[in-house]
């Protein structure tokens, strides 16, 4: 495969997903390849070490704080999405690549490449660095399943950079659904409303992220290292 000047961190966000992460490494390089993309990447596992509840958006912000110097575009994926056919090839704007995931096949009449509405953001997406400052990372607000995703897709939305999608491939493992009528994802989908409709403002983001790293475990095969993150 040949060289390519650009340099990409791989961050998935994690906890107690132990299988879904074995067979996510297996995969992943096969899918590299297969793709005949050049792409410069590491893995990097960002596992969130307390007992709250879990917040997707501040566990990549932290991530990419740990990682940001050394790279130059990062690519969110969640664990559960495992790429058939994907270009993780370096991008110039927001870029969302899973665009056509197996779990989503019943929708596919509905929306544009089978998305499951319209300003879906979840699952896989890449960001250049200095587009993912600009953008003041993910909310930090976001506890919990659910909406912090949309809540980025209403950040790029409001910037001047644009969204690209790209028509990436996936096939979803399998796991127990999140109960969409629970408290929790009522509670953030009202906010996400409120932001959307501009009754509040949300400031939070990288500029006002605290956490602190744990623990950090290298791993040769498969070859990831993860970082265990109190937030």
């Amino acid at each position: 495969m040949e060289q390519t000047s650009h340099r990409m961190a791989l961050m998935i966000p994690y906890r107690d997903r132990v299988e879904h992460l074995q067979i996510f490494l297996e995969v992943f390089p096969s899918a590299i390849q297969i793709a005949k993309i050049p792409v410069d990447y590491e893995i990097f596992v960002i596992e969130q070490a307390n007992d709250k509840l879990f917040n997707r958006g501040k566990l990549l912000n932290a991530g990419f704080d740990v990682l940001k110097d050394s790279f130059d575009y990062f690519c969110f994926h969640d664990v559960d999405m495992l790429p058939i056919k994907v270009d993780y090839s370096y991008t110039n704007r927001p870029t969302h690549l899973a665009l056509n995931v197996s779990q989503f096949n019943t929708w596919r009449t509905r929306t544009p490449l089978g998305l499951p509405y319209e300003t879906y953001l979840g699952g896989v997406c890449l960001f250049n660095k200095d587009d993912f400052i600009k953008l003041n990372g993910f909310s930090n607000g976001y506890w919990g399943w659910g909406a912090e995703d949309d809540d980025m897709f209403f950040r790029i939305s409001k910037s001047d950079l644009g969204l690209i999608r790209r028509n990436g491939l996936f096939e979803s493992i399998h796991h127990q659904a999140h109960r969409l009528n629970s408290e929790v994802y009522k509670t953030n989908l009202d906010r996400l409303k409120r932001i959307s409709l501009g009754e509040e403002v949300d400031l939070s983001g990288l500029f006002d992220l605290t956490y602190k790293v744990v623990a950090e475990k290298h791993f040769k095969n498969p070859n990831y290292t993860m970082y265990s993150i109190d937030i």
